[in-house]
């Protein structure tokens, strides 16, 4: 029945707004998948065709390499701390018994647990050390998530700090990163954020709080 409703507000909806990630637009190994990319510009010309206004919304440049470029980016990791999967039941049985997190009828999430986070730390430090403009890396200490408050579903600053000691040893030595004790949703999080890629622009140096 949702589908079908769905696919009816799809069907007469003047304006169109598509969000493709970077798991989409990318290979098992994080390189663009391009035949993906040029379908899904062919899907996004029909829908103009038609006379209908579309919007896409992509983090899909960080997967297809923007440290590569030479592009300056502020890399905060929010929302490393679960996967995304569709409805309940499309949950893998080998995570089942995991913290859920449902994020809508639609999206179920799933606690990252403390050993696939420390492979993410190891995994982010690989990619950043390849990027050939200016970084700087902020995390936030309160929660990387949504749910991730404290009495929340994935709670867990244990296994989020197996993220922190992975990532800090293996970065460059000229890649700063810093901690903050905020929540990734926080708005006192955001203007941090927003003037450290600032001052990243203008040159400005930055604390490292690497330990």
């Amino acid at each position: 029945m949702l589908d079908a409703v769905r696919q009816e507000i799809a069907a007469t909806s003047k304006t169109i707004v598509v969000k493709v990630g970077t798991r989409v637009l990318t290979h098992a190994d994080g390189t663009l998948d391009h035949e993906r990319v040029t379908a899904i510009a062919e899907q996004i010309v029909r829908l103009m065709a038609e006379k209908r206004h579309v919007v896409l919304v992509s983090s899909g440049a960080v997967g297809a390499g923007i440290g590569r470029l030479g592009l300056p980016h502020v890399v905060v990791p929010g929302c490393i701390d679960f996967s995304v999967h569709g409805r309940p039941e499309a949950v893998p049985d080998r995570l089942k018994g995991r913290p859920v997190y449902t994020h809508n009828p639609e999206f179920t999430l799933v606690r990252t647990l403390p050993d696939e986070m420390a492979q993410l730390g190891r995994v982010f430090a690989e990619r950043l050390n390849e990027a050939k403009g200016p970084v700087r890396v902020i995390v936030p200490t309160e929660g990387l998530s949504i749910p991730s408050v404290p009495g929340g579903a994935f709670w867990d600053p244990e296994a989020d700090a197996r993220f922190l000691a992975e990532l800090r040893p293996r970065l460059r030595p000229d890649i700063p990163i810093a901690t903050r004790a905020c929540h990734v949703n926080s708005m006192e999080f955001a203007d941090e954020v927003a003037e450290e890629f600032l001052a990243l622009l203008a040159g400005s140096p930055v604390k490292d709080t690497r330990s």
